[in-house]
């Protein structure tokens, strides 16, 4: 622990590029919560990311927030013109800056983030993946080349924050960096407010009217969400289930095939594709049971948000979601890319519920006990604290 009295805060830029979903949510709670006594903290970052979806609302939020906004223009996608220029850009505002510490987030600003801080001589510098992006890639070259990057940007690194255990065992089996250079932090939030039981009632109902059931989720449609296993997993439940209907509450690339495989297989009826909403923590409380069919994960917010919702969840087992999610107590696990053993646990939860309700509690009784947002920016403050001198 540092004891450090220090006669100026510690200059912190935080770089991202994916200014939506997740990482948004934790970057803005960190620069929300972080001491300004202790930091002073900046962000580089684009206005709004390249696939942005309709949440556009990142630099309002920051600047909210009283924190200055630099813009770098990076984009998801690799980029052989946009990718170097923007390197230099960072590498420039960290020489300018004169940071004592660079916390990048996600695969992008991570790569191009840590490169650069280690050019312009940043001191200490961090990296929360987010999840890997490696894991949405099959045995084959494609994810030994960004398993690769990984290490490349590794040795740049000073410290890896996990945000859950299997993110960590990830990092270090696969030679990312080495076990003494991991902390793990996990996510953390804050008790999510609803309006109100009457207002969900007649959310639900102008949703689904004629649901008896209605199960859910929140999410992107992107391939590492696995929207069609969803949809796969929702045309048999619905069969095993009479009168349950399903709600998809966020947008993205793999809108259209979604869609498709929803008419080929006969549910397009049953199957509510609400977009981007605002009203993501009312339409989650409409929900019976939340779903998350995910095939890597860093540690996901929405099932946070559905256990403070006391919400039984059944997800696939993947890396992130399997550390939370608490099997036959907190929810029900199942395979990766299994929609049909997906169906089959959601099922079970349906036709139980004082199962599912207990589940729901258990959930609620979990996120209390361990996953506070507080303690999540407290731990990384002091980490902060540990690696400046």
């Amino acid at each position: 622990m540092s004891t450090i009295i220090r006669s100026r805060p510690i200059r912190v830029l935080e770089v991202m590029e994916a200014t939506i979903g997740g990482t948004k949510r934790h970057l803005l709670a960190l620069i929300r919560g972080l001491d300004r006594a202790q930091f002073d903290v900046e962000v580089a970052a684009p206005a709004v990311r390249s696939e942005a979806f309709d949440d556009v609302t990142f630099t309002d939020e920051v600047q909210q927030a009283g924190i200055r906004h630099h813009y770098i223009p990076m984009r998801r996608e690799i980029s052989p013109v946009s990718d170097p220029a923007c390197f230099l850009q960072l590498a420039a505002l960290m020489a300018q800056g004169r940071y004592d510490l660079v916390h990048t987030h996600s695969s992008k600003a991570g790569f191009l983030g840590r490169l650069a801080a280690k050019v312009a001589h940043v001191p200490a510098v961090i990296h929360t993946p987010h999840g890997f992006y490696f894991l949405n890639q099959q045995r084959g070259p494609r994810r030994s080349f960004y398993l690769n990057l990984e290490r490349l940007a590794g040795s740049a690194t000073t410290r890896l924050i996990a945000l859950s255990p299997t993110e960590c065992s990830e990092a270090v089996d696969n030679r990312i960096i080495r076990p003494d250079k991991v902390a793990l932090i996990e996510n953390g939030i804050q008790l999510p407010k609803t309006s109100g039981s009457a207002a969900i009632a007649a959310l639900r109902s102008s949703i689904a009217p004629a649901a008896r059931h209605l199960v859910g989720t929140v999410a992107r449609f992107t391939p590492q969400k696995s929207p069609l296993d969803f949809v796969r997993m929702a045309e048999a439940l619905v069969r095993l289930v009479p009168g349950t209907e399903v709600v998809w509450c966020g947008d993205g690339e793999l809108r259209a095939e979604v869609e498709g495989l929803a008419q080929e297989l006969g549910i397009a009826d049953r199957m509510h594709l609400l977009g981007y909403r605002t009203d993501v923590l009312d339409v989650m409380a409409c929900m019976d049971i939340f779903v998350l069919t995910s095939i890597w994960e860093g540690l996901p917010y929405t099932v946070l948000d559905a256990m403070a919702l006391e919400k039984p969840v059944v997800a696939t087992a993947a890396v992130g979601t399997r550390d939370i999610v608490e099997d036959g107590v907190t929810g029900l696990l199942t395979p990766v890319g299994d929609p049909q053993s997906t169906a089959r646990a959601v099922a079970s939860l349906l036709t139980n519920p004082e199962l599912a309700q207990s589940m729901g509690c258990e959930g609620k009784q979990l996120l209390l006990r361990r996953y506070s947002q507080e303690a999540m920016v407290k731990r990384t403050g002091q980490l902060y604290l540990d690696l400046v001198p």
